[in-house]
């Protein structure tokens, strides 16, 4: 199975592109293995994103597609559908909130098809602990280059978020635990990471089967495999 996951830009600021990724799952060693990643050019026309996805998708032979569907992400895909039909039955539109207490993929109907709700910062700690693990793997890629889409990891940080109620004066009071989400360092471009976990989130779902992470297997990276990543 191949998955092409896009992150649509156009909703995130000056420094917002869109990212486009395809991920595959190599059942001959049970792993996944993300083929193409990429950042496209800021200044492309819709016209001109439209055509390079469906390029992408057609030389990968994709199964489906799953784009981010809020915001841009809607005239971006409706866009892409008028222009290439032959996509309309093989889309997985995929919208981000934050559900703790729900699953990490929950199915909403929006008029005349469903779209998937999945949990951004428990899907993306699943995508991101799978790469640290090599449970999916990404290219190798020089770290010292700033163009890099794989640098676009690095842009998601923990972001604490205090819980609060608002009190009859109006005053803010803080109650319970501050919950701890994930997020993105600011005008730093995550794209690309966003289109691999779209890609990687949608794929498990079909499957039907999410990956098990063992902090202690042998696909822990080993201190060489670090020096090599960090340019030491």
């Amino acid at each position: 199975m191949r998955v092409l996951g896009v992150d649509w830009g156009g909703g995130g600021g000056k420094e917002s592109a869109t990212g486009i990724c395809v991920i595959g799952k190599n059942y001959a060693v049970n792993h996944f293995e993300t083929l193409y990643i990429n950042r496209l050019p800021t200044g492309m026309t819709p016209e001109q994103e439209a055509s390079f996805v469906d390029r992408i998708a057609s030389e990968f032979e994709v199964d489906f597609i799953a784009p981010d569907y809020p915001g841009a992400g809607f005239m971006r895909e409706a866009f892409f559908l008028n222009v290439f039909p032959q996509w309309k039955d093989r889309v997985f539109p995929v919208s981000y909130s934050y559900k703790p207490t729900s699953d990490l993929v929950t199915v909403s109907g929006t008029g005349s098809r469903n779209s998937y709700v999945v949990d951004k910062t428990k899907s993306l700690l699943l995508t991101i602990g799978c790469i640290k693990h090599a449970v999916l793997t990404v290219p190798w890629f020089d770290p010292l280059d700033p163009k890099a889409p794989q640098l676009d990891f690095l842009a998601i940080i923990e972001h604490e978020q205090k819980t609060s109620d608002e009190s009859a004066t109006g005053n803010e009071v803080l109650r319970g635990s501050s919950v701890y989400l994930l997020d993105k360092v600011s005008e730093v471009r995550d794209d690309a990471a966003q289109a691999a976990n779209i890609a990687f989130i949608a794929m498990c779902h079909t499957l039907g089967v999410y990956p098990v992470i063992h902090y202690d297997s042998k696909f822990d990276i080993s201190e060489e495999q670090y020096r090599m990543l960090a340019g030491d």
